[in-house]
């Protein structure tokens, strides 16, 4: 078995240090993946230096190991050129990478105050923070590592169950404004990366760039964007009916289609206070002993489904009393509203 030391995450760090960001004056061409046997070595690097780091005698004990760790790397080379494309198409820079909220321990976002006497500490590691700047203002984009699926939904967010992006979005405001205190800080885009190498399925050939293009198209980043004008511009600057790496298409009239993943300034600041008083909320029943077995449903998603703690937990649905918490699934508008009631 390959330890899961060797999952996808522990080595980004190492791959954002040999790679060019695409920031600088004389950064790469857009057509990055045309120079991916220049990158190819690079991540093979990264991963021996990490297995030196680690052991290289277990992680290249077996076939099945070295199988895992080739395949490791060809998904760090899509990865990083994919979003050194994404870079280049916006006008964002990285700012932070792997923000631990230990080096940011002053941050009222992760030192909730519960009472007068009683406060709750949030642990975090936000994975990167991209800045864009104009005169008078700062637009943060909070990007989330992720080697599954995930979709930013409003209705889980309002029920507890998707907190983490809205929480890292706080705290990289707050340390933003500190980095610019001249300036106001504007949260632009809370975004999930998937780490993915995936395959493009199709009845016809297509030719190498076709790929591309499809490969890119299952990549784009899923989250919520800030619908201010001229903020998805700063984000996708070749958007044109349909952005390929944000969340977001328009219609012919200009506006946001409905598949669309925005919200207004003034959503986000509602989606952000109610985030922050429902941390509270949690926190407070932690503090008094709210430890009763209580699992969710939710359409076709169930709380004990992945749940570390089934075998232990004593939930059973067939006992007396052992019923799930059926959550009713809410549209954009019904879970804000809802927010705003709070």
């Amino acid at each position: 078995m390959v330890p899961k030391t060797t999952g996808n995450r522990p080595f980004l760090r190492y791959v954002f240090d040999v790679s060019d960001t695409g920031t600088r004056k004389n950064s790469r061409p857009v057509n990055l993946w045309a120079m991916k046997d220049e990158y190819v070595p690079a991540v093979q690097e990264a991963l021996e230096r990490y297995a030196a780091d680690y052991g290289s005698t277990v992680l290249y004990s077996s076939a099945r190991n070295e199988y895992a760790i080739t395949r490791m790397g060809r998904i760090l080379t899509r990865t990083v050129l994919t979003l050194q494309k994404h870079l280049h198409r916006g006008s964002f820079r990285p700012e932070s990478f792997e923000l631990s909220f230990q080096h940011a321990d002053n941050l009222e976002s992760i030192n909730v105050s519960l009472s007068e006497q009683e406060k709750l500490r949030l642990r975090g590691r936000i994975d990167r923070i991209d800045v864009a700047e104009d005169g008078e203002h700062v637009y943060v984009k909070v990007i989330d590592y992720k080697s599954g699926h995930r979709r930013f939904d409003l209705a889980a967010l309002y029920y507890g169950l998707q907190l983490q992006l809205v929480v890292y979005m706080n705290a990289a405001q707050e340390v933003e404004a500190g980095r610019y205190g001249d300036k106001e800080i504007v949260p632009a885009a809370l975004l999930y990366y998937r780490i993915d190498d995936p395959a493009v399925e199709t009845p016809v050939e297509l030719t190498e760039e076709e790929i591309e293009e499809e490969i890119g198209k299952q990549l784009r980043m899923n989250g919520v964007v800030n619908g201010t004008p001229g903020i998805v511009e700063l984000l996708d600057r070749d958007m044109e009916a349909k952005s390929d790496i944000i969340p977001v298409e328009r219609k012919k009239d200009g506006t946001f289609s409905a598949r669309s993943s925005v919200l207004s300034g003034e959503e986000l600041r509602t989606v952000s206070d109610y985030v922050s008083r429902k941390v509270a909320e949690i926190g407070r029943e932690i503090l008094d002993g709210t430890i009763s077995l209580n699992p969710y449903e939710k359409g076709s998603v169930e709380a004990c489904t992945y749940c570390a703690f089934k075998k232990v937990c004593g939930f059973e649905p067939a006992m007396p009393g052992c019923e799930k918490r059926r959550l009713e699934d809410l549209d954009r508008e019904e879970a804000l509203r809802r927010m705003e009631e709070r």
